[in-house]
């Protein structure tokens, strides 16, 4: 597997770092799990969670769809 670590900013404001960690799957495809560290409470944990969950369904449907 391979991973990459990159820093996430919001407004020029430092909330953290997000590790995405890529394991290979047969057919041709991939898992993605994402793991960010570095949030300052529990609420923006679960806010940060959403985000991720929301990102993650996106980058999986097929492109050129209209959702």
């Amino acid at each position: 597997s391979k991973a990459l670590r990159v820093g996430v900013a919001i407004d020029g404001e430092a909330v953290g770092s997000a590790l995405f960690s890529f394991t290979p799957k047969p057919g041709g495809r991939v898992m993605v799990n994402v793991s960010h560290d570095g949030l300052p409470d529990t609420a923006a944990v679960e806010r940060w969670k959403q985000y991720w969950t929301d990102w993650l369904v996106a980058i999986d449907e097929p492109s050129g769809t209209d959702g």
